[in-house]
């Protein structure tokens, strides 16, 4: 049971119980338990597969990590393949392509390929790992691998369960593969960008298939990056959850619509708005043209993104109408450049939405591969009998004065929606502390973080947690705690390891039992005294990157060398996070002491 450190509580993420409300099963797969999947059976033909069923943004981290079962033969089929999609939760063919092969859409798939097929495909002839892109295993055109699938052996058809993690970092466009605990694939990738075409969101899952060779195929999940709930105990006063904003819906995709011309009959309207970015709408080769859609009854609008082909408009103007006849101006651009434009406004109850091209910025016509129109989606919170402060927010504030059962219902344009459900328990029999107090203030170049308790009650250990935007959270430090206490008692740590380009950071206490029930305390901020700080490296010693801070730093004018004075460093490695801060990527570099340097600086750090 979940009990309340103080009167007040924030409710974040965890991984919950939402394994069998999240996930949906495809095919010959099964639940064999909360989170485990077999997606294939031993016998020949299956083909299975879980979607996760809300989509994710790639725009942010993202992670999961469990196991996979190849069965017990060595020439058992053919394996299992992560995948991100944005079609409806579809699944490929059966055979070699462990149901990735064939499946529509954009999409990545990591294969973890277990059998070796000849011909076009030209796999090696051991268990390997491979990244595939829009439903192909064609290992002459895959993005990156094969390498051998674990680091130790070269059968893991071994009646054994091996270990997995897939992260995905997008500030650093890193893509890394884990196998038994080892890396195995680090790829530079811009996933929203480069699979999606500017998209962020997409559905992720785990597929597989046999043919004529077959094998038990199957999955486990122990974490996951995705909307999740933890329930709660509270003792009077009330309970927060924050939720991330819910990706938009586009509702011009497959709708009617109307363009003033053509250049030809394969460049027809409706081409901007069939979800691909390998069709388009082209116009004839004059200045005043425009496409029109219908979204077939009013709705509200709050984004149109323009997805451009090297014709584009450098003026036009989006507009809105009721009777396609009569249009109001939502939006103006004077110097469009092409591209992907996202346009932000707010319309209501709208049924018509138009781009009307005024200048070209080629002697081609307009062209765009995708003509988007977002409305904004809620979540909603039930029941709604008062003890919600919001039931559309995505930060409510629940307070009952008897256990209830919450249930939070998340729009999709997949699956229509998705219920969880959230139980706040009222319970004042006992608190596991007595927090007295909690502080954090900024202490020449640290944070000192200091709090005391008045009782412990099986009081296991406090995790200090840090976060700039208050949502995102990381542990910086673990303190055991007293287990069972009736006296005062004092703790202390210490932030160093701070960025002096930001402007504060937020703490709170995570407290533990020993049977690993958890509470929070209330959030402190420290606002940072920003420092003149000629350069920064941190951390040091670093396993995957180094932040750099310093007034005015130049990509150009860095450059790392190792120990015998050869450059290391290259373009791909450094990613600028804001003004005056670089994150350097060190993960492919080996263990050992490098030299930084920054124009008359330089800095000396380890890589671990």
């Amino acid at each position: 049971m979940k009990r309340t450190l103080l009167l007040f509580t924030v409710v974040f993420f965890s991984i919950g119980n939402l394994f069998s409300q999240g996930f949906q099963v495809t095919g010959d797969a099964v639940a064999l338990n909360a989170n485990t999947y077999r997606l294939t059976q031993d016998l020949q033909s299956q083909i299975g597969a879980i979607w996760y069923k809300l989509r994710h943004n790639f725009d942010q981290n993202f992670s999961v990590e469990g196991s996979f079962f190849f069965g017990d033969a060595d020439n058992g089929a053919d394996g299992i393949v992560f995948v991100l999609q944005n079609q409806c939760l579809l699944d490929g063919v059966d055979g070699f392509g462990m149901g990735y092969h064939g499946l529509p859409g954009q999409s990545l798939g990591i294969e973890f390929d277990t059998y070796r097929n000849g011909g076009v495909v030209n796999d090696p002839t051991y268990d390997h790992i491979a990244i595939h892109r829009d439903g192909t295993v064609n290992h002459n055109i895959n993005l990156a691998g094969p390498v051998k699938m674990s680091a130790t052996q070269t059968n893991t058809e071994d009646n054994n369960w091996h270990t997995y993690k897939i992260e995905y970092n997008p500030t650093l466009k890193k893509l890394k593969v884990f196998f038994d605990g080892s890396l195995r694939i680090s790829y530079s990738i811009d996933i929203t960008n480069t699979i999606f075409g500017g998209n962020p969101y997409a559905y992720w899952g785990f597929t597989s298939a046999t043919g004529a060779f077959h094998a038990d195929n199957s999955v486990s999940i122990t974490d996951f990056t995705s909307i999740k709930l933890e329930d709660a105990t509270i003792c009077g006063g009330g309970t927060q959850v924050i939720l991330p904003p819910l990706d938009a819906t586009n509702m011009a995709e497959g709708k009617q619509a109307y363009a003033s011309s053509i250049e030809n009959p394969g460049m027809s309207a409706n081409r901007a708005f069939d979800n691909s970015y390998s069709t388009r709408w082209s116009s004839q080769f004059s200045n005043q043209q425009w496409i029109t859609v219908d979204l077939g009854s009013q709705r509200d609008i709050d984004s149109v993104y323009l997805h451009w082909e090297a014709a584009y408009g450098s003026k036009y103007k989006i507009q809105t109408s009721n009777d396609n006849a009569t249009w109001t101006d939502r939006f103006q651009e004077t110097a469009g450049n092409g591209g992907l434009d996202k346009i932000y406004f707010a319309a209501n109850n709208v049924r018509y939405v138009r781009m009307l091209g005024i200048q070209r910025a080629t002697n081609y016509g307009y062209s765009l591969y995708e003509f988007e129109v977002f409305g904004p989606k809620q979540y909603t919170w039930g029941p709604n009998d008062g003890t919600i402060d919001d039931i559309n927010s995505n930060s409510p504030t629940f307070t009952p004065s008897v256990s209830t059962t919450y249930t939070l219902t998340v729009p999709d344009d997949c699956v229509g929606s998705t219920d969880f459900n959230f139980d706040v328990i009222v319970d004042c029999t006992v608190l596991p502390i007595e927090l007295i107090d909690f502080t954090a203030k900024l202490n020449g170049r640290q944070v000192d973080l200091n709090w005391q308790t008045a009782s412990e009650i099986n009081n296991a250990y406090f995790e200090v947690e840090r976060s700039l935007n208050g949502l995102n959270w990381e542990v910086i430090e673990k303190v055991n705690g007293a287990g069972n206490s009736s006296e005062v008692l004092s703790y202390q740590t210490v932030d160093q390891q701070l960025n002096w380009i930001e402007d504060g950071y937020y703490y709170r206490l995570k407290q533990v039992d020993f049977d690993h029930a958890f509470t929070y305390s209330d959030i402190q901020y420290v606002q940072l005294n920003k420092m003149n700080v000629e350069i920064e490296l941190y951390p040091n010693p670093a396993h995957d990157q180094i932040h750099l801070v310093g007034e005015d730093l130049n990509v150009s004018a860095i450059h790392i060398s190792d120990l015998a004075g050869k450059n290391v460093s290259a373009a791909h490695n450094f990613a600028v996070k804001s003004n005056g801060h670089l994150v350097i990527d060190i993960s492919d570099f080996a263990p050992g002491v490098y030299m930084l340097n920054a124009g008359s600086i330089s800095k000396r750090f380890v890589k671990q």
